[in-house]
């Protein structure tokens, strides 16, 4: 099987990072002939070193390019962010992973009657456009079947895209009194006590919440670290052209929160300093509204690490059996975030001992990729049983045959 990998659109966070694990594993399955990986211009060199170093072929693309003019060649395309991707035809089998439902999960109730409409349009037409659709869930599965209704339950399959360990831990610089390891490469001013938030600036986020949260705390000693992309911007004394960044900034300010003091933002950091950073915070805070899967938490139990985490459905259904290390909060109160916050720090010794006990999800990321795998020899098949019946049933016209007399379906691939 030849697969292209279809990544048109240019998204920083877990997809992309599931993107950079999940394709060399993939590649090294037994019947993948090659995989070829179309990814957006604008990422750096550095930020696909992973895929390079694997031996795969990249190709720089454009957000508006038509898939069908790189098919050729190809058994099947995998599509691992459709949001945002140009659904244009193209004669080969398509996969994608719907991460999520987070613009009606987070949204949903917050805006207008048009979005919503919008988003389960664009939602009923990711179901329809695409062969089989991966779900990274059963919750994001019953919300997909809420809205495209049970035509295609058939064609959504769940896979939870992690594994157990994430990725290879690099070095350290050293281990501090506490016990924890410290960030390694760049050279960080941190407290011996701090939390984390691995997160993009976006409103699901809910960086709003955590911060007047951390105006709350009794103990104000550890800050927030904040790295993702654009966190840089948290803090900034100008205004920028995202609403949501300026709302962050002006509460800093009428909550009298001090960068340095109160919270760190770092922007996008490399691989090394994101493990050094989460394996020496006192825990990771996640108060986001709405997920897919939440990478920081599976990658908190994994560095034995504590968690404070929304308590929303997708998120218990992932990593409420894996962990007695995680406090449960309402993401929507700041003073049961804050109490959270303090009850880690005022018990510390005893949440570190509760992460040792952390457990592995069970999976590593050549079964993730050999059930990627499963699922795009199902779409293939099915195309082939598709043009086997219309052909040989005398469904297609005399264009159709021609044409699917050429259609790169593989013969004798699996």
């Amino acid at each position: 099987m030849r697969v292209l990998v279809w990544h048109p659109v240019y998204v920083l966070g877990g997809g992309f990072e599931v993107l950079r694990r999940v394709c060399p594993a993939l590649a090294a399955q037994a019947g993948i002939e090659s995989v070829t990986v179309a990814v957006n211009r604008e990422y750096p060199a550095a930020m696909l070193a992973p895929l390079a170093e694997a031996g795969l072929a990249l190709r720089r693309i454009d957000v508006g390019e038509p898939l069908a003019r790189h098919a050729d060649g190809h058994d099947v395309a995998w599509v691992p962010w459709p949001h945002g991707t140009p659904q244009t035809p193209a004669a080969i089998p398509k996969v994608c992973v719907f991460q999520d439902t987070i613009l009606l999960d987070a949204y949903g109730g917050h805006t207008t009657g048009d979005f919503i409409e919008s988003m389960e349009r664009a939602v009923r037409e990711t179901v329809d456009y695409y062969d089989h659709t991966i779900l990274t869930s059963r919750y994001t599965r019953s919300r997909m079947l809420e809205l495209s209704g049970p035509t295609f339950a058939d064609r959504l399959h769940v896979l939870p895209h992690m594994a157990s360990p994430v990725v290879p831990l690099p070095a350290v610089d050293r281990v501090e009194s506490t016990g924890r390891q410290s960030p390694p490469r760049q050279k960080l001013d941190l407290p011996g006590d701090y939390f984390v938030y691995p997160a993009n600036v976006s409103e699901h986020k809910n960086h709003i919440t955590l911060l007047a949260a951390v105006s709350k705390r009794r103990r104000r000693e550890a800050p927030i670290v904040f790295y993702g992309h654009r966190t840089e911007l948290i803090g900034s004394n100008d205004l920028v052209e995202d609403p949501y960044v300026n709302r962050i900034n002006r509460l800093i300010v009428q909550r009298g929160l001090t960068p340095g003091r109160d919270f760190l933002s770092l922007g996008y950091v490399d691989d090394a300093t994101a493990t050094g950073l989460l394996r020496g915070a006192a825990a990771v805070v996640m108060p986001t509204r709405a997920e897919g899967m939440g990478l920081p938490i599976h990658e908190a139990i994994d560095a034995r690490v504590p968690v404070v985490c929304s308590d929303i459905e997708v998120l218990r259904e992932h990593y409420a059996g894996r962990s007695r290390a995680i406090l449960w909060v309402d993401p929507e109160c700041p003073t049961e975030i804050a109490m959270a916050l303090d009850e880690v720090l005022d018990h510390a010794a005893d949440w570190r001992v509760r992460a040792a006990a952390n457990r592995g999800c069970g999976s590593s990321w050549d079964d993730v990729a050999a059930a990627t795998k499963a699922v795009l020899s199902a779409a293939l098949c099915r195309r082939r049983r598709y043009f086997k019946s219309a052909i040989f049933g005398g469904r297609l016209s005399a264009f159709g045959r021609r044409l699917a007399s050429w259609m790169p379906l593989g013969a004798g691939r699996s």
